[in-house]
């Protein structure tokens, strides 16, 4: 028996009509009709009851393509109407230039911006809101980006306006390269960047500014001239200047603290735009903890130009299994590696996943024969099976996505055009080393395991709290407030995700659930260590023991936790999202009689015309 779902519009909503078939041959379908209001939360929540109180039976024949085709369909109509919206851009972006703008104004210059920080906030919010509850895609997993994008947009502002003070406390790491030439004597003298700058003598103000920010050597023009024996230069005298032109020329790369360039809006420009994007830290003096620093001799150039610790925060951390790269070629080569296993580990998930029903979004059906074969009929085998396909898919497209950034900033265009951004030692492993899971247990596994790519973000608003309350940040309860509001955020930034997908989801009940029980879970295997410790248990249990006992308490929390992150994902359609283009896999004939090597049928992106211009755009 199947269950057919058709959505049209009428004048007061959208109704929803199910039919049912028969693999029989008797009955004629018979079709119940229920009307859905398309106003905001009530539209989903009637979604949600209408249609997950079917429990779902997929004949042989229906494939998980012709499911990926037909659910989007069901809200052309809501498209249509206005109730959703497309992310188009550049409309969308309107958040990140509000935020790139507010970070480019100098308050040495405009000194009232500080009076400004929470209108723009305000409205960085509304905006960002607005785009929450207005904006889907039909694209699977691109309407979770939506949301997540959004939330995220919002949390990373507050960091950079409300919580932080970058204009004032941040600093990253530059590379600045100066030319030098050596006269008739054997003399080096330092060149301003180009023989030009050095013939005309004095530079103009705004070269003069641009070079003291980045520490470079101004030549002044008496300088310049006792390059030629004492005879003035300059464009008039073309002898003199292929006369220095033809000297041996030699240059010496220096790294030193770039603070916010208030005088220099190009290179201002360029360390905004690093600040946004690059929400790890690295290279920057709020680096995150355990990421290890550069090598060592540009870390001491680094100390001559500012002794300050506060600008080493690797210095003062314990590393947790961060790889880092010091040689330009093993970074390629690893994440070269990388990015080829995680591309077929990725096409494997996706070929299992789609025997299962339950990765299409009907996490109420049983498993298919593929999985009872081996597994039977177990519930508990079952969903741990689930569990771990569903985790290596996520390892895999995560992995993926990081190792992209180091291939194309270190391999395609390496540290020439970035500058020191283009360092191999500028891209540190996103995962640390899972021996800290075995050491320190479920909290090993967030805080040391895990990809910390939003960690500042969480952990900003309370250090700010905990700072402007006078608190003792390693007292208990500082510690355990800190790790609620982290994980409440992180909650809230899966939640938005899951709200912005086109099938119905849990977003509270799902992700924001999931990441907030995970504070408790730590508390209590920490409360369990502390126990032991005091009845001395631990001092006669032998390390591999201890470890073990680590792996399976956070692997049972997971057990019993995960499912609600994970079902979650499946509701929303993540699974269907097609990432690869080509499947060797598929191309080998190990996935339907419909697919081939080549996945991506229609692209993601198309130009949407709305009704006004700034809704017209690329949509997705």
């Amino acid at each position: 028996m199947v269950f057919l779902i058709q959505c049209c519009a009428t004048s007061h909503g959208v109704s929803f009509f199910v039919v049912v078939f028969s693999t029989q041959t008797s009955p004629e379908p018979v079709s119940t009709t229920r009307e859905i209001p398309t106003t905001g939360i009530s539209y989903l929540n009637c979604c949600t009851a209408s249609i997950l109180s079917i429990t779902m039976n997929i004949p042989e024949g229906n494939t998980h393509l012709t499911y990926a085709q037909h659910v989007p369909r069901q809200y052309d109509p809501a498209f249509e109407s206005g109730e959703f919206q497309p992310v188009v851009y550049p409309r969308d972006l309107f958040g990140v230039a509000l935020l790139v703008l507010y970070l480019l104004i100098p308050p040495q210059r405009f000194p009232l911006i500080k009076f400004t920080k929470l209108p723009v906030f305000a409205l960085i919010v509304w905006f960002y809101s607005s785009t929450i509850y207005r904006c889907r895609s039909k694209g699977w997993a691109a309407g979770f980006c939506v949301g997540l994008i959004s939330a995220l947009g919002i949390i990373w502002s507050a960091t950079l306006i409300l919580f932080t003070d970058p204009k004032r406390e941040f600093k990253r790491i530059q590379k600045r390269t100066t030319k030098t030439i050596k006269d008739a004597q054997g003399k080096e003298t330092a060149l301003n960047g180009s023989f030009t700058s050095a013939l005309n003598g004095t530079p103009t103000p705004n070269t003069a500014r641009r070079q003291q920010q980045n520490g470079d050597v101004i030549q002044s023009s008496k300088s310049a001239n006792q390059l030629n024996g004492g005879h003035k230069l300059g464009y008039q005298n073309s002898e003199s200047e292929k006369h220095i032109k033809d000297r041996p020329t030699s240059s010496s790369t220096t790294y030193h603290w770039q603070a916010y360039p208030a005088d220099d809006f190009r290179q201002r420009l360029v360390w905004v735009m690093d600040l946004i994007t690059n929400l790890r830290g690295v290279g920057w003096n709020w680096q995150l903890p355990g990421l290890l620093g550069p090598p060592k001799d540009i870390e001491n150039e680094l100390m001559k130009d500012d002794p300050d610790p506060k600008n080493y925060p690797w210095a003062i951390t314990r590393p947790t299994g961060h790889r880092i790269y010091y040689n330009r070629r093993n970074l390629l080569r690893r994440k070269a590696a990388v990015f080829i296993c995680s591309y077929l580990v990725l096409d494997a998930c996706k070929v299992t996943m789609m025997k299962d029903p339950y990765f299409w979004g009907l996490v109420d059906h049983p498993p298919p024969t593929s999985v009872t074969r081996f597994l039977g009929h177990s519930v508990v085998l079952t969903r741990m099976y689930r569990l771990l396909v569903g985790m290596v898919a996520m390892l895999a497209s995560l992995q993926q996505d990081f190792s992209m950034a180091p291939l194309l900033f270190a391999g395609l265009l390496g540290p020439k055009i970035p500058g020191a951004q283009g360092e191999p030692w500028m891209f540190p492993d996103f995962w640390g080393g899972y021996q800290t899971v075995l050491d320190t247990g479920l909290a090993g596994w967030w805080g040391g395991w895990w990809h910390q790519t939003f960690r500042f973000a969480f952990a900003a608003p309370s250090a700010w709290v905990i700072a402007k309350l006078g608190l003792d940040r390693r007292s208990f309860s500082a510690r355990f407030f800190q790790l609620m509001v982290a994980f409440m955020l992180s909650g809230f930034l899966h939640a938005c995700g899951s709200y912005t997908q086109l099938p119905p989801t849990r977003p509270l009940r799902g992700p924001f659930f999931f990441f907030t029980l995970q504070p408790i879970g730590i508390v209590m295997q920490a409360l369990l260590v502390r126990i032991m410790k005091e009845t001395g248990i631990t001092k006669s249990l032998p390390r591999p023991v201890g470890r073990l006992a680590s792996f399976i308490y956070v692997h049972i929390w997971f057990y019993f936790t995960a499912p609600l992150l994970v079902d979650d994902f499946s509701r929303g359609g993540i699974w269907l999202f097609e990432l690869l283009p080509l499947s060797p896999l598929r191309g080998l004939g190990l996935g339907l009689k419909e697919e081939g090597w080549w996945c991506w049928k229609e692209l993601p992106l198309y130009w949407h015309r709305g009704r006004h211009w700034w809704n017209s755009g690329l949509a997705l």
